[in-house]
């Protein structure tokens, strides 16, 4: 979901509460993740929530290049639920995990009858 050219970052906001709204057990990790990938940029509060202003870029890059990855790890895979490096995001699993809850009668309402 991205902010649209000609909308104010309160309807942003809006929009955005409401379609969270109805995604259960939404991590806020992620959340404010894709809260930030929906801004432009160029946006003042992208580049704020990307770089506190008590950090400079410097200081940002020295913390990323010091950020250890273990040798075992595949630094060229990320995973979006763990947030770190050495694998990839594993959909079929948690696809699976999915079907097995609904199965269990969690989630229908999100089912197509």
């Amino acid at each position: 979901m991205r902010k649209k050219p000609d909308e104010s970052l309160i309807d942003y906001l809006k929009r955005f509460k409401a379609k969270k709204a109805n995604i259960v057990g939404c991590d806020d990790r992620i959340t404010s993740f894709a809260f930030k990938k929906g801004l432009p940029a160029e946006h003042d509060l992208h580049r704020e929530l990307t770089i506190p202003s008590s950090q400079t870029l410097a200081e940002s890059f020295k913390l990323a290049h010091s950020l250890k990855i273990p040798e075992s790890a595949n630094a060229n895979k990320y995973c979006a639920f763990h947030g770190t490096h050495g694998h990839d995001t594993d959909y079929r699993s948690w696809k699976m995990h999915l079907e097995e809850l609904i199965g269990e009668g969690y989630y229908t309402e999100f089912v197509a009858k």
